[in-house]
């Protein structure tokens, strides 16, 4: 008897955890999210880096060169590695349009495309 149970619990657990993660609209979220990201023009120098809630969200602040304005971007979900990748005082730059981040640090370019799991 106590063997269903344990059984039982487990099984409503991994069913309520597959629900709130895959549901039907996560794709259509993904497409949004892609679809803003686009659209964006980020040129400017990241000026601070950091998680929001318990190390769940990254976060990128850039100093627009623009006109000096801090831009925040958020990478949750993002696969490619942008946020890993970018440090305080490194150039970055996207053109609008393009999901293509280009990082320059200590003279050395590189090129991640922002990436999630509907677009792999």
């Amino acid at each position: 008897m106590r063997n269903n149970i344990k059984y039982l619990l487990i099984f409503t657990i991994a069913v309520f955890v597959f629900t709130i993660f895959y549901s039907p609209d996560s794709e259509k979220r993904c497409e949004k999210i892609l679809a803003l990201e686009t659209r964006d023009e980020v040129i400017g120098r990241v000026v601070k880096k950091y998680y929001v809630k318990q190390n769940m969200y990254p976060y990128l602040e850039i100093r627009q060169s623009s006109d000096s304005s801090i831009v925040k971007k958020s990478f949750h979900a993002e696969l490619s590695g942008i946020f890993d990748d970018a440090e305080i005082g490194d150039s970055i730059y996207k053109p609008a349009g393009s999901l293509v981040f280009t990082i320059v640090k200590d003279s050395i370019v590189t090129k991640l495309k922002f990436t999630m799991f509907c677009n792999k």
